[in-house]
């Protein structure tokens, strides 16, 4: 029975296999005629695929009862089922195997070169059946292409091309197969087909070629011409969207691109008059709108930059402002301030380091002591051997420690055995320091910051020189400084000698400074330390102070003047008649001799009438009171017009009776510290009324009123920005050239020129202490006022000032009209040293000035009388405080703090 089924699946192998290479090509090359056909071949084929499979289980099941029984010891029946299992699968090896094993033992070895022979045999006759079957199928296939290439009429020319290729690779298969065939099979027959379909498949292709070829021209042209024709619809299609676009553009104002649209549409369509004409007007609007646009922008422009004028002239309130894109310019680091990343080992060695411990060693070996630290720290410790050999590892080491950290710890440990440590290969490595410096690294600090000290600018002088110090007023100035500066070299052997002088024993480490940088060869934790160096180098060099200083003057002023004055009669003036004139109203006659009553005048004085002069002690001729030579006059006799007179009696008189008086009483003109309320003519302002009366006596009264209240508060604020301990001014001043002197060379004057500075200088010196708490403050405000020049050998002018100038008269220099200039400055200057507190505002100067006046003028007796008294005098009251105080405020300005505010 497994006999007959053993053929019977062999059978159908032989078949699967003859059938299964075709199969795919038939599923992808067969059409709807055979579709029938190729569903059968895949049932049958999947039927084979079930049979092998059904062939490899039973195969297997024989082997696994032969195994079954060749460990019972069963070896026949192990025989039975090995045979079995071998005839249903040939390439069971295991099996095989198996039953060579079981007839050894069983004494029925066969001979192997027989079986071999016989098992070649039988394989080479399958390889023949296989052979035949495959070139009868590829001979049928071959066929059945053919026929499907001639008999099919709903092919298309190339469709029957691909079966008559088809055809001829399946012809050309088996005219292979054929030459490959061993010798002493027959398959004449199928040569001479398989030669003969070639050559007819072959023509057949060719003439099928040259009618596609025919058939493809013809179609091309086809094609070619209705393309040609769809394009040229397309573009039309598409010049008119353009053209509907460029006139939407044209409407919305768009002229430069309804422009550069239209010329596109020509290059295509040259001949488009519609979209010439509309690019011709489109660029005559387009540079209409363009000068209109530039003309609007030039407007705007014009605004904008005087807002941003405005917008400069607003004073800030903050003291320092930092950029809007500052968090971008903080991401920049130099060199030095990168952050160095270590391995994760040696952080994590270094994390494991930090633990703090509490430990004592009494003469404990260095290498016990070691071991202890690596048991608590978890950490590698590996001892050179070349230390350890030099008896590192006898030294004994005596310690204590409470409550540290275990790094510190290893240091202590390290130190009394004079060694040190290092990272290496995720371990601590120790060893001596000579043998550590081998692992060197480069690294260069820019330190060109450091060693550049800020420059000192001393203050300028206000002061006025005398002549024998040059004579020059107003400001001297002083040359900047420069204090001691911290060269790099100074640097290097800083940290070199006294910093860090362990670190740099070994030969192989060095410091040297080039071009402004610190070039260093050393281990990585000393470049450490050298980083925190620098880094508390630039703390303390990055502190500024910003200080401001306010001047506050405030003056209040009172002024009242009450008073009466005869004066004014006869005086000249606009409108007022000549009082020598014919004209004269108010003088006897009609002539310019009337005078005198008899005529003449006065070349010829013919007195008419003799009369008593009060001025003299007898008789004399008759005069007019303005012309009596003993009547004041300011010290001319000659100049009748010197004294108008207030009081008299008029001409005919028995006697003659005049008078004046002038009241007036001279306010605070300056006070010691500068212009006060008198410095304008108080005459000028208030009520001033004026009686006159004519008739034989004749009297004019004048009266006067004023009062005056005024306050005034100045503020002067100077406010500087600096570094800590350095020496530095502000000044804000005012320049006015004079004429100081004369060289004299022959009949040629050369007038010296110089220049008088006057305004507000500030010169401070911060020194912040080492908590940055207060901040002692080294100040010389000063502030200097012009109040006039005083001119010198020239007559009366007008005066450059707050009050009327002075004229002297130098001799010769008087009569050449050489002037001089004498200038008169107020000068408030201050210098102390006070300590005021971060932030804090101190008051460390002030003057307070209290004037009080209270006058009064009048005539003897007349004057004291009551209520009429008023008439005979002048009273006036004036009173003026002011207090002047000048107060510090400084703080410390510390960009770190200022950075943490954003």
């Amino acid at each position: 029975m497994h006999a007959r089924m053993s053929r019977k699946v062999i059978a159908g192998l032989c078949l699967a296999l003859l059938l299964g290479a075709p199969l795919q090509r038939v599923k992808a090359e067969s059409t709807a005629a055979d579709a029938e056909a190729v569903k059968r071949l895949e049932q049958q084929a999947l039927e084979e695929q079930r049979l092998r499979d059904e062939v490899k289980v039973q195969s297997q099941a024989h082997l696994d009862a032969g195994k079954r029984l060749y460990k019972a010891f069963e070896y026949k029946a192990a025989q039975v089922e090995l045979l079995r299992s071998v005839n249903l699968d040939q390439s069971n090896e295991e099996a095989r195997q198996l039953l060579v094993e079981v007839n050894n033992i069983l004494n029925k070895r066969q001979d192997r070169i027989q079986s071999a022979v016989q098992a070649l045999a039988q394989s080479q006759r399958v390889a023949i059946q296989e052979r035949l079957v495959t070139l009868d199928n590829r001979i049928d296939w071959g066929n059945r292409y053919v026929s499907q290439a001639q008999e099919s009429p709903d092919l298309t020319t190339a469709e029957r091309i691909r079966k008559y290729q088809q055809a001829l690779d399946a012809f050309e298969r088996a005219r292979e197969l054929i030459k490959w065939m061993p010798v002493g099979v027959n398959v004449a027959e199928q040569q001479h087909q398989a030669e003969r379909m070639i050559g007819e498949v072959r023509k057949s292709i060719k003439a099928l070629e040259v009618q596609l070829a025919e058939e493809d021209k013809q179609k091309a042209m086809e094609l070619s011409n209705a393309r040609a024709t769809v394009e040229r619809e397309q573009e039309q299609r598409r010049v008119a969207v353009q053209l509907d676009e460029v006139k939407a553009l044209f409407e919305i104002g768009e002229y430069e691109r309804a422009e550069m649209l239209a010329g596109r549409i020509l290059e295509s369509d040259p001949t488009n008059a519609a979209a010439h004409a509309i690019q011709i007007t489109a660029r005559d609007r387009k540079h209409i709108k363009k000068a209109k646009w530039i003309e609007e922008e030039y407007h705007e422009q014009f605004k904008r930059q005087m807002e941003l004028a405005d917008r400069n002239v607003i004073p800030h309130e903050a003291y320092l402002i930092y950029p809007d894109n500052w968090a971008e310019i903080a991401q920049r680091t130099g060199h030095s301030g990168r952050t160095r990343t270590d391995e994760p080992w040696k952080m994590d060695i270094m994390r494991k380091l930090s633990r703090r411990v509490s430990f004592e060693f009494v003469d404990t070996p260095l290498q016990e002591a070691l071991t202890f630290l690596q048991t608590l720290s978890k950490v590698n410790i590996i001892l050179d051997p070349r230390a350890a050999a030099g008896g590192a590892s006898q030294i004994k080491i005596t310690l204590r420690v409470t409550d540290m950290d275990m790094e510190t710890a290893l240091k202590w440990i390290l130190r009394l055995a004079e060694l040190d440590y290092d990272l290496r290969g995720q371990a601590i490595y120790i060893s001596t320091r000579a043998n550590l410096a081998t692992n060197v690294e480069l690294e260069i600090y820019d330190i060109r910051d450091l060693t550049g000290t800020p420059t000192d600018f001393p203050a300028p002088r206000i002061e006025l020189s005398t002549a024998s110090q040059g004579g020059a007023a107003g400001v001297n100035f002083v040359q900047p400084t420069t204090g001691p500066t911290l060269t790099a070299p100074d640097m290097a052997q800083l940290i070199r000698e006294r910093l860090l002088p362990a670190d740099f024993s070994d030969a192989s480490t060095s410091i040297e400074e080039q071009g402004g940088k610190l070039v260093v060869m050393q281990r990585p934790e000393v470049h450490g330390k050298i980083r925190r160096i620098l880094q508390s180098f630039r703390e303390t060099q990055a502190v500024q102070v910003l200080t401001q200083v306010r001047f506050i003057d405030t003056v209040d002023g009172f002024l009242e003047q009450i008073g009466v004055h005869f004066t004014g009669l006869d005086g000249t003036g606009t409108g007022l008649p000549n009082p020598y004139g014919a004209n004269n109203p108010y003088l006897p006659g009609d002539n310019a001799h009337s005078l005198y009553p008899n005529g003449g005048g006065p070349a010829g004085i013919a007195p008419g009438y003799p009369v008593w002069n009060q001025f003299t002690t007898k008789g004399g001729p008759l005069i007019h009171p303005r012309l009596d030579p003993n009547f004041p006059n300011n010290d001319n006799i000659n100049d009748p017009n010197g004294m108008a007179t207030g009081f008299r009696k008029q001409y005919g008189a028995g006697q003659l009776l005049q008078a004046v008086t002038q009241n007036l009483v001279n306010v605070i003109q300056n006070g010691p510290l500068g212009s006060s309320l008198g410095n304008a003519n108080v005459s000028a302002q208030g009520l001033v009324m004026q009686f006159r009366f004519l008739h034989s006596i004749q009297a004019n009264m004048v009266l006067q009123a004023v009062r005056k209240d005024q306050t005034n508060d100045v503020l002067v604020a100077t406010k500087l920005m600096q570094f800590n301990n350095q020496r530095s001014h502000i000044l804000v001043a005012t320049q006015q050239s004079y004429i100081y002197d004369y060289d004299v060379s022959g009949d040629m004057w050369d007038p010296v020129i110089r220049a008088l500075t006057t305004g507000v200088v500030l010169e401070i010196k911060p020194t912040v202490s080492h908590d940055r708490k207060y901040i002692t403050l080294d100040l010389r405000p000063g502030v200097a006022d012009f109040i006039r020049f005083r001119r010198l050998g020239t007559p009366a002018e007008t005066a450059q000032g707050d009050e009327a100038g002075q004229s002297v008269g130098l001799g010769l220099l008087s009569a050449l009209y050489l002037p001089i200039d004498l200038p008169q400055i107020e000068l408030r200057f201050v210098a102390t040293t006070v300590t005021v507190p971060d932030s804090g505002t101190l008051l460390f100067s002030g003057l307070i000035n209290d004037h009080k006046l209270d006058g009064k003028t009048g005539v003897p007796f007349f004057s004291d009388l009551p209520v009429i008294g008023r008439i005979f005098g002048t009273n006036i009251k004036q009173r003026e405080r002011r207090n002047l105080l000048i107060m510090v405020n400084s703080r410390v300005v510390l960009f770190d703090e200022e950075e943490e505010k954003l």
